[in-house]
């Protein structure tokens, strides 16, 4: 709690003892006060800086962990490196890369024959369900004969097949 006075601060300190507590109220400068919190500052930092491990300490948890990485860790070596060789398995040579080509050219040709059959079924299906709808058109128009005219609805149209749906 604060209260100016004539260019000053009142500085209450509360102390408690036993059941009540005792007021305090200390007349203290604004430098004064400035003054107590840097120290009490420097001190906080004191106690903290004194908790730190040295500058020689290591983690006996990272140093385990350490060992262990250099213990399994491989021989690799950089392919910049004036003395890296590349083993016969790694090589690449004009057949392995023909290898990969040819397997590329299966791979697409598989996909578009994939594309091609699942094109070729819906087209079937496509001849399939014209066929029934002529069908079901026919027997409209006879059931449609029977009727008055005055009854009698259009016809739906049927589909036909484009001539780009039949490549053959």
């Amino acid at each position: 709690m604060r209260r100016k006075t004539r260019g000053q601060d009142t500085l209450a300190l509360e102390t408690l003892k036993g059941k009540g507590s005792i007021v305090e109220s200390v007349d203290l400068s604004k430098s004064e006060i400035r003054r107590q919190k840097k120290e009490k500052r420097r001190r906080e930092w004191e106690e903290f800086n004194q908790t730190k491990p040295g500058a020689g300490y290591e983690d006996p948890e990272e140093v385990s962990a350490i060992s262990k990485a250099k213990s399994e860790m491989g021989d690799y070596k950089l392919k910049t490196s004036s003395d890296y060789v590349v083993s016969d398995q790694q090589r690449m040579s004009t057949e392995k890369k023909r290898r990969e080509l040819l397997i590329c050219r299966n791979n697409i040709f598989d996909a578009k024959r994939k594309y091609n059959d699942k094109l070729m079924a819906l087209r079937d299906y496509k001849i399939e369900m014209i066929k029934k709808i002529t069908l079901l058109v026919n027997e409209l128009k006879s059931a449609q004969r029977h009727l008055p005219p005055s009854l009698r609805k259009p016809l739906p149209t049927i589909p036909t097949l484009k001539p780009e749906e039949v490549p053959e």
